[in-house]
């Protein structure tokens, strides 16, 4: 934000959005981050697109209601148990514990920084 504000012209003013914060641009920070994203996301987009299913906008919709299964199942207009069953298949082909906030917390920044 401090580099947008600084590239403005003096008098003038601007909207800065930024989907993601400056940090997640960070080479390293990025090599760390596509290196998770093999073994999960990707994972779950071969997956969507073999079998036809919605993982990853389950798993998407999931993390940003803050793990609400009734919010994220509102979102995607699907019934609850769909939601439960998808989270439970998403679990075992990723290998990860979506109870576990830190790993949410990971995925949701795989999720954001795309």
């Amino acid at each position: 934000m401090i580099k947008h504000a600084h590239s403005l012209d003096r008098g003038t003013s601007s909207i800065y959005s930024s989907p993601a914060p400056d940090w997640l641009h960070n080479p390293y920070v990025r090599e760390a981050l596509e290196n998770r994203r093999s073994t999960t996301i990707d994972v779950l987009t071969d997956y969507d697109t073999e079998h036809g299913t919605q993982l990853l906008s389950t798993l998407e919709a999931f993390l940003r209601a803050g793990s609400q299964i009734a919010s994220a199942s509102e979102h995607l207009a699907v019934h609850r148990h769909t939601v439960r069953s998808r989270i439970r298949k998403i679990q075992a082909l990723c290998g990860v514990d979506l109870t576990d906030p830190v790993v949410r917390a990971e995925l949701l920044l795989l999720v954001v920084s795309d």
